[in-house]
């Protein structure tokens, strides 16, 4: 989205913001919770008009300029979640779909982590996603577990933040959700701080760049790879994990071959399990994380694959017929100077 674009949208004010003790021990940390919304999903039965910012054809969309998030801090930890207003999160046990809530900075570009081995990239300078969640539930961390590693998300004193989110409601029932975003920072920027940027791969990183993926023809246990692509930065690798729709099964990422994660879908449980008549429907709940900070060099090797199984685990069914879309993504937190 452009600066352009983004003097359109209107302003999303906080509805509720908590002050709340932090977890991590680092001297001058402060935790917030930041409530928006609410945010009203009509029945699934409900005609909608077509919005091209849709990726599932019956969902509903918002996009808003966020306020109340702090400036000029640097963000250590961040878990978004949607919530009803009794604080109950709004999952797929109760018929809610989170394709994806993303806060977005348009001040900032995230810089290329790695190259294609021709000119095909998927990517080009994008501006910087800050945090975000979709229907894998996770925190994410820009520092190590304790806090203690000396990086983070700096977020300017001037910076636009941009909250762009995609939801589905598979009942016939109204829902009215708060989108809640709990963030651990440090006021101002602490000296000699890495700067961490959220980096997505694909495994069609290199391939003309469509990261929405269809099995092959016929095929109902497959794997994608990426092309062997190349790191452009010294730096380290901080908490990483997969983002893969249901059919996934795990994603693998390599560095010069070795293996630094190797995340797997988790399925179902009480978040992730929709129950209509004698219908059980179990979608990904999450994906399994890797927190370890990993070094990589400048010149190392990167690839990524993916592996599906849609007889153990059926593709998610849109709103209204047909199959939804498999992904197969790698999303973690890189820290450089």
């Amino acid at each position: 989205m452009s600066a352009g674009a983004s003097m359109m949208l209107s302003e999303a004010k906080p509805f509720r913001i908590e002050d709340v003790p932090p977890k991590s021990t680092r001297e001058g940390v402060k935790r917030k919770r930041i409530y928006y919304g609410p945010y009203t999903l009509r029945p699934s039965n409900t005609k909608k008009a077509w919005n091209p910012a849709q990726m599932d054809p019956n969902s509903e969309t918002f996009n808003y300029i966020a306020t109340g998030i702090p400036l000029d801090a640097t963000l250590l930890f961040s878990s978004n979640t949607l919530q009803y207003i009794d604080g109950k999160i709004a999952d797929q046990a109760s018929g809610v779909y989170n394709h994806h809530v993303a806060f977005i900075d348009l001040n900032k570009s995230t810089p290329l982590f790695s190259s294609c081995p021709g000119p095909a990239a998927m990517f080009t300078k994008t501006p910087s996603t800050i945090m975000g969640a979709s229907e894998e539930i996770g925190q994410s961390a820009y520092s190590t577990p304790d806090g203690k590693f000396n990086s983070g998300y700096y977020i300017g004193k001037n910076d636009k933040i941009i909250m762009s989110g995609e939801v589905v409601n598979y009942t016939n029932d109204t829902k009215v959700i708060y989108s809640v975003s709990d963030i651990e920072y440090i006021p101002g920027r602490p000296v000699g701080s890495l700067d961490v940027f959220v980096q997505i791969l694909s495994v069609s990183q290199c391939d003309g760049g469509n990261i929405m993926l269809h099995a092959p023809e016929g095929k109902k246990v497959f794997s994608f790879e990426s092309k062997n692509m190349t790191v452009l930065h010294d730096g380290y690798i901080l908490s990483r994990r997969g983002h893969l729709h249901d059919g996934g099964v795990n994603i693998d990422f390599k560095i010069n071959g070795k293996t630094i994660c190797d995340s797997k879908a988790i399925y179902g449980g009480e978040k992730g399990t929709f129950k209509s008549g004698d219908e059980v429907w179990e979608t990904v709940s999450g994906t399994s994380e890797c927190h370890e900070p990993f070094k990589v060099q400048k010149g190392d090797s990167v690839t990524i694959s993916a592996h599906y199984d849609l007889v153990k685990h059926p593709a998610r069914k849109h709103v209204g017929g047909g199959m939804a879309e498999e992904m197969g993504i790698m999303s973690f937190n890189f820290a450089t100077n």
